[in-house]
């Protein structure tokens, strides 16, 4: 969930509430209800924050949460970025890297699945979440209130080890073996094996599948008519009472990408808009997310690689000619994934 004034208003009553609800248990329930209570949701705890691991790390892994820069951000200015997508390209312009991060969320959360590796998995895991929340925190994404979340929790799970984890790393003391808060009954063993093997087997190949067809159809959608790059080789202009070469209307560059153009002038400003494309009528119709008023409607003839728009853009009758570029030729994108270990 994004950070939003809602978020920080749920989590207050939250902790609120829990502050009572706490004391009646404790008083009710007694310390053998603690007991339980501190077993099971500990064991809840491990799978939640065992199965958000594996989705943002299959993610990474698959390239879905940082793909490859898209067009819209391939035409702007270095300076004309947020810091949000200056994060999104960087990490998505390298696939390494992308895998790297995707396995150090993957393994944590596949040893949080299991008891006797649950230690060193939530240790891995805030350790990676710290990672992931100073980047959340430097460039300004909007789920730092959720990964504090997540880290608090992977303090949770490691709160019974805390006292064998500080003898053994800090004091040099004998530790005890570690004993188990509840013992389940050895009639249960069988079937809650069974089960938990389904339930990992479920959950790993929902999200293998789901993120195999989410890169597939990234793929597919880059293949689709009219996404991509242009460069524009002829702006004209023909309302007389602008000029042609004013930098505020005359284009340089247009991008499209999954409902989306983004228009580069000559003066290096960008304008993004909403995009509607009807193959078979060969029309692009481009609405402004800000300006309800405006209105274009673009008709398009393809040769090859090269494309003429005509029709109206807001008061303007506009003509383009555009050449489409290969966006996997573009420097960003032609060394993504490359390891060069030599330079002269």
């Amino acid at each position: 969930m994004d950070d939003n004034y809602w978020l920080y208003v749920a989590v207050v009553t939250y902790f609120a509430l829990s502050i009572p609800i706490g004391v009646i248990w404790t008083i009710v329930a007694g310390s053998k209800g603690q007991s339980k209570l501190f077993f099971y949701l500990n064991i809840y705890s491990r799978y939640y924050l065992a199965f958000m691991l594996l989705d943002y790390g299959f993610a990474k892994i698959f390239g879905i949460q940082f793909a490859e820069p898209w067009p819209n951000d391939l035409i702007q200015p270095l300076g004309n970025l947020n810091v949000h997508s200056l994060l999104w390209d960087f990490m998505g312009a390298s696939r390494s890297y992308n895998l790297f991060a995707g396995l150090l969320e993957v393994i944590p959360g596949a040893l949080l699945l299991f008891r006797r590796t649950s230690v060193i998995g939530a240790i891995a895991s805030i350790a990676v979440l710290l990672n992931v929340l100073m980047l959340n925190i430097g460039y300004d994404v909007q789920v730092k209130t959720m990964t504090l979340h997540l880290i608090l929790i992977g303090i949770f799970i490691l709160y019974p080890d805390l006292d064998r984890l500080l003898k053994f790393f800090f004091l040099n003391a004998d530790i005890q073996k570690k004993r188990d808060m509840l013992i389940i009954e050895s009639k249960f063993r069988p079937a809650l094996l069974i089960l938990k093997f389904i339930l990992i087997t479920y959950v790993f190949f929902v999200y293998v599948n789901d993120k195999w067809h989410a890169r597939q159809r990234r793929t597919a959608s880059m293949k689709s008519v009219l996404n991509g790059i242009y460069e524009i080789n002829r702006f004209q202009n023909t309302n007389e009472k602008l000029r042609i070469d004013d930098g505020n209307t005359k284009w340089t560059k247009l991008a499209m990408m999954d409902g989306y153009a983004t228009i580069r002038f000559c003066n290096d400003s960008t304008s993004v808009f909403i995009a509607k494309i009807d193959t078979t009528k060969k029309i692009v119709e481009l609405k402004s997310p800000y300006d309800s008023l405006f209105k274009s409607s673009l008709h398009y003839i393809q040769s090859s690689d090269q494309y003429n728009f005509k029709g109206v853009f807001g008061i303007d009758s506009v003509y383009i000619s555009a050449k489409k570029i290969n966006i996997e030729m573009m420097p960003l994108n032609k060394d993504r994934g490359k390891v060069q270990w030599l330079w002269y």
